[in-house]
């Protein structure tokens, strides 16, 4: 469950589908469909404009919020979704797998940006901090929470900020 950022908006998933609903007068705006197994993650951009869903079934996707379009498959996993959150500023979107590996992926064009390699179990989480400087990692190794670089696309180069 997830609400908008403005709160006029949920999305609630119990199944490979996700159900967005006005929350002021409590209809049914649309439903999600595309994914082939059950969802794990669903989650609004910050700026309200775009929904991120993520999967069993591999594929995290990247929705538009006000007409419930599939923008883009983010298929580079081997494995499980588990989570899929998207950076502060709205342009990124950090997934995490049981390949035990996260990825960070453009939001503007779907197109994948940096691996997080370096867990050798199950990546169950991975959230950006708020000033989105950092990327943290939860995963089922030793490791529970371990600091990635965070990819900046406009500089082009990529820092571990500890």
């Amino acid at each position: 469950v997830c609400f908008s950022p403005d709160s006029t908006m949920l999305i609630a998933t119990c199944d490979r589908t996700a159900n967005v609903w006005n929350v002021i007068d409590g209809i049914l705006i649309y439903v999600l469909v595309g994914h082939n197994d059950l969802l794990y993650s669903v989650n609004f951009s910050p700026d309200g404009k775009k929904i991120i869903t993520a999967s069993n079934d591999n594929i995290a996707k990247i929705w538009d919020a006000y007409t419930g379009d599939l923008l883009y498959d983010l298929a580079d996993h081997n494995a499980s979704l588990r989570s899929a959150n998207v950076s502060p500023d709205s342009t990124q979107v950090v997934t995490a797998s049981n390949d035990h590996k996260a990825k960070i992926w453009n939001v503007e064009n779907g197109q994948l940006i940096q691996n997080l390699v370096g867990h050798t179990h199950y990546v169950m989480s991975a959230k950006f901090s708020p000033d989105g400087r950092k990327i943290f990692t939860a995963s089922m190794d030793s490791h529970k929470e371990v600091p990635f670089p965070r990819f900046n696309a406009t500089e082009g180069d990529s820092s571990i900020f500890i």
